[in-house]
């Protein structure tokens, strides 16, 4: 799975901390939120041969950070041979669609086992544009929540 460095987010997850715990629970329920809906879509989109990459997409949500994770979630889809058999001599196979996920979503070339390129295969992508997709509704969801706690501590205070 490809990482991604954001700067500062040592210090956003410090500021985090800080925050009120109302406003970290309504942070947290807005990036969890997005972070289904990023997985949704993703799965929505990706293309599907025997459908192992997208039962894979998954996400993780952190209380305590207020961060989330959208990605490919380990594990091995095997399919039987010829008669059941196990042996890949007999037709038998192993996904891992943590190995071939972002050959689908950026594309690739194929090689011969000499190494000799014979061809390309287009991409596929699927998780960017979810994520980018749920880029305005994130912030709209943030500023909803924020919304929600100014409201409840007016409240709170006069009555």
């Amino acid at each position: 799975m490809a990482r991604v460095s954001i700067r500062g987010l040592v210090q956003a997850r410090q500021a985090f901390q800080r925050l009120p715990a109302a406003f970290r629970e309504a942070m947290g329920d807005a990036t969890r939120t997005t972070a289904s809906e990023i997985a949704r879509l993703a799965k929505a989109k990706v293309r599907r041969r025997f459908g192992y990459l997208q039962k894979q997409i998954a996400f993780s949500a952190s209380a305590r950070t207020g961060t989330a994770k959208v990605g490919i979630a380990t594990g091995t889809f095997t399919r039987a041979g010829v008669g059941g058999s196990a042996l890949t001599a007999r037709g038998a196979s192993a996904a891992r669609p943590t190995k071939y996920g972002h050959l689908v979503e950026f594309g690739h070339v194929l090689k011969t086992r000499g190494g000799l390129a014979i061809g390309t295969v287009r991409p596929y992508p699927f998780m960017v544009p979810a994520a980018e997709a749920q880029r305005a509704p994130y912030a709209q969801r943030v500023a909803a929540a924020g919304k929600k706690v100014e409201r409840d501590f007016s409240v709170s205070r006069f009555t």
